[in-house]
């Protein structure tokens, strides 16, 4: 059985492809690099990619604080792990390093990122219609281990499942 994972702009990867394996073993490696460098600045770490953009690869790295991360924040983290990577040769190839705060349209994407929005407001979009609609706005109040509840301003409240929800974000938008 050969066993495949989608990855962001619909690329199908063989799990036993080393390219695959390369790209992974990178983020993993970033992460246990990156993790003890975001806890002394009391900070968290939102996503970490490594994909190829046009001819060069990029490391992208989206963290947050309680209160949110500022740009000299986000320049220091940056400067610090550059310099370990570097020691440590994590990476062979020339590669762009970004680090940023997730922004305003955070993207919500696991369980912990819902904890994390209890009380905003989101904008969560589901693969079909639940009660007839497949765009829930409102804040949300409530998450399982299964789904979350979004409240609208009207004070209607929908169930969303986890697994039925295509794409979730901060909503920024003012209505």
């Amino acid at each position: 059985i050969i066993l495949h994972l989608f990855i962001k702009g619909g690329i199908k990867w063989d799990l036993k492809d080393p390219l695959f394996l390369l790209y992974m073993d990178v983020i993993q490696r970033v992460m246990e690099i990156l993790a003890p460098i975001a806890e002394k600045k009391d900070a968290f770490v939102v996503d970490v990619a490594y994909k190829r953009e046009g001819s060069a690869m990029v490391l992208r790295i989206l963290m947050d604080k309680k209160n949110g991360v500022s740009i000299d924040e986000c320049a220091d983290i940056n400067n610090e792990l550059s310099q370990v990577l570097d020691e440590q040769v994590v990476i062979n190839d020339f590669y762009i390093l970004e680090i940023s705060s997730p922004g305003l349209d955070r993207v919500l994407k696991k369980p912990k990122d819902f904890k994390w929005a209890m009380g905003r407001r989101i904008k969560a979009t589901t693969y079909a219609p639940i009660e007839g609609n497949n765009v829930f706005r409102g804040t949300l109040v409530g998450i399982g281990e299964k789904s979350i509840v979004v409240e609208t301003k009207e004070g209607v409240s929908s169930e969303i499942p986890l697994d039925k929800i295509a794409k979730a974000k901060l909503d920024s938008e003012l209505k």
